[in-house]
């Protein structure tokens, strides 16, 4: 089953099967989808949400841009103090920030971030890798400057 919401042509793709007589289980099947999304679609109670981020996580952005500098502290460090300073308040995780970053929603530009945790299979002699990394980023300092 594919999980994700409906675009406009599986809309069409909806409508004209069932306009050719299809239950909504063989429209589901044909489809790979669940037979619920099209029962909702076909009551009109499929909308998708328009959250106002500024609304909702008003608190979360003010702490982050307060907080936040990419030279001393990451987003996921300061999502991890929000959390633990503003439990009861709205958070989001880090990957949604770097998604809202990415898409121009914050006033944080992808020049101005740390770098992001990226997930990639991890090469056979990967032992120096990450070494290599940091150095080439020039996130380590070296044991000459460290205190």
């Amino acid at each position: 089953m594919n999980y994700k919401q409906l675009d406009d042509k599986k809309k069409a793709q909806i409508d004209i099967l069932i306009e050719t007589g299809c239950t909504m289980r063989e429209v589901a099947r044909r489809m790979n989808i669940s037979h619920s999304t099209v029962s909702r679609y076909k009551n009109n109670i499929y909308k998708k949400r328009n959250i106002d981020i500024k609304i909702k996580y008003r608190d979360f952005l003010d702490y982050l841009y307060k907080y936040y500098d990419w030279r001393n502290k990451s987003i996921e460090l300061c999502i991890y103090e929000f959390k633990k300073y503003h439990p009861r308040k709205a958070c989001v995780s880090y990957q949604q920030v770097y998604n809202w970053i990415n898409e121009g929603k914050i006033n944080i530009r992808v020049q101005d971030t740390c770098y992001k945790r990226s997930k990639r299979k991890k090469k056979v002699n990967g032992m120096m890798n990450h070494l290599e990394w940091y150095i080439a980023n020039k996130t380590v300092l070296p044991i000459s400057l460290r205190p």
